[in-house]
């Protein structure tokens, strides 16, 4: 029996992001959800955003990821993303 093209397996989506990534979902467009290092995973025949979230506290500490943590936010979802590599480009977002 010879597989057929639906047998296949998926590949994961290639992405290269900067550092960080903040998103902007559609859900709660007011709300920035900020991943560490994302990367596009799928899950079936959904894709999703997936890095550890991080909070940012304006003292010395900065950008600090929530690393115990791994957040997937699906891509259907996302109304709106900014890439950036430190606390200085977070200070730029609007």
């Amino acid at each position: 029996m010879r597989a057929s093209p639906a047998d296949a397996p998926k590949k994961e989506v290639l992405s290269t992001f900067k550092e960080y990534v903040a998103i902007y979902t559609k859900s709660d467009p007011k709300l920035r959800v900020i991943l560490l290092q994302p990367k596009v995973k799928q899950l079936g025949d959904r894709a999703f955003l997936v890095g550890t979230p991080v909070e940012y506290v304006a003292d010395p500490r900065g950008l600090t990821p929530h690393k115990a943590l791994v957040r997937w936010i699906a891509l259907a979802e996302v109304l709106e993303m900014y890439e950036f590599d430190d606390v200085k480009g977070y200070q730029l977002l609007p």
